[in-house]
């Protein structure tokens, strides 16, 4: 029996019998799985030796459902790769990839510790925020220095060595923009609702700057212990990315809301343009300004409403949506329905008052949308 496939084994309790269905993890020549560690919509992570180093690693496992379909193969293929290629310090590393028993893997650094979402929900120093948010600056300027941008930027994809220096993972959305190859489709977004950019929001091309952005809004979650924008669900998340102010900052922390405010910018010409700009800005900080950061964030709540929609918690996944869903007048909108009635309704009655005004009677407000549909025409011709 293959290692992919299902088996049943028979369990009985209480003289009756139950049917218990077990997934069996994949064997991949050369590893000895030991476990999972994590699981995610497209893939499940366990902890396995590399036998011929007897060293721990982390695999990266695609979901055998994905196998048939070529795109999940070739962007999950993709992110090995594009990995291979980002040897630093603070990006995860890439030990093999392949394809066992019909199955795709990548073999990867194990890191142990927490991630940066826990640090978060425990709170975190400001000393602590600035040095880690620093090395996730430098990953990413690294990283877009080899023409590559994240797309992904968030807490649970920041991880932690021994030594607590911060490493940059899961490429697995990367894009690389030197190239014309597109993998998504315009007006589509992708990533996660509640760090995106305004114009990855909207579906549009990103470049770096669409990172620096995530950047910014994972740094006010760290300071803060609360993310910038919260909502029920990620449209409405979306929206405030495009259209909320740029929250402000504790009075203990006030320093940092010029830096924030660049890196939130509702325009990405308004920001820092790289990566290494705004690590010059915080080296830039005076040892008087970072005297008064003795700031604690509090610990964050377990579950935040943007982080649990009612739809499920879409981390990670392709969101198919475009902002006509913000306009009162589209077609997903009760409201819009209503307005789209109200306006058909005035607009056949100013045409009927145009063509036949012998069949209404004289009235104020009548004249008035005759008037103003005679400009609309005016216009419009």
């Amino acid at each position: 029996m293959s290692e992919l496939s299902r088996f049943k084994c028979q369990v009985k309790q209480l003289n009756n019998e139950q049917t218990v269905i077990i997934d069996l993890p994949p064997r991949i020549p050369g590893y000895q799985l030991l476990g999972q560690i994590g699981e995610g919509g497209m893939a499940t992570v366990y902890l396995a030796v590399q036998e011929c180093f007897d060293r721990k690693v982390a695999i990266k496992v695609m979901s055998p459902s994905f196998s048939s379909d070529t795109e999940f193969s070739a962007r999950f293929m993709r992110e090995a790769k594009i990995v291979a290629h980002l040897a630093h310090p603070h990006i995860v590393a890439v030990h093999d990839v392949g394809v066992a028993n019909n199955c795709h893997y990548i073999s990867m650094d194990y890191l142990p510790g927490k991630d940066l979402k826990d640090l978060i929900h425990e709170g975190l120093s400001s000393e602590h925020s600035l040095k880690i948010i620093r090395e996730v600056a430098l990953a990413l300027d690294f990283a877009h220095s080899k023409g590559y941008i994240h797309r992904d930027v968030k807490p649970d994809n920041v991880l932690f060595r021994e030594d607590g220096s911060a490493v940059l993972s899961d490429f697995g959305i990367a894009k690389n923009i030197q190239r014309s190859l597109r993998m998504t489709q315009t007006g589509k977004a992708i990533g996660t609702p509640i760090y995106m950019s305004p114009e990855q929001a909207r579906g549009e091309d990103l470049d770096n700057r669409a990172d620096l952005y995530a950047l910014g809004v994972m740094f006010f979650e760290m300071l803060t212990g609360r993310v910038p924008y919260d909502a029920s669900d990620p449209i409405a998340v979306g929206i405030k990315h495009i259209r909320d102010p740029i929250p402000d900052l504790p009075a203990q922390l006030s320093v940092l809301q010029t830096i924030i405010n660049r890196l939130m910018a509702k325009e990405p010409q308004a920001r820092y343009q790289t990566a290494s700009d705004f690590i010059e800005a915080l080296d830039g900080l005076d040892e008087w300004q970072l005297a008064e950061l003795n700031w604690q964030a509090p610990p964050e709540p377990e579950e935040t409403v943007a982080q649990n929609f009612e739809a499920g918690n879409l981390e990670g996944e392709e969101l198919d949506y475009t902002l006509e869903h913000s306009n009162p007048f589209s077609d997903s909108s009760r409201l819009g329905g209503l307005l789209k009635l109200v306006f058909l309704l005035l607009l056949m009655t100013g045409l009927l008052t145009f063509v036949a005004p012998q069949y209404f009677p004289e009235s104020a407000w009548l004249q008035t949308l005759n008037a103003q549909l005679v400009k609309l025409i005016a216009i419009l011709s």
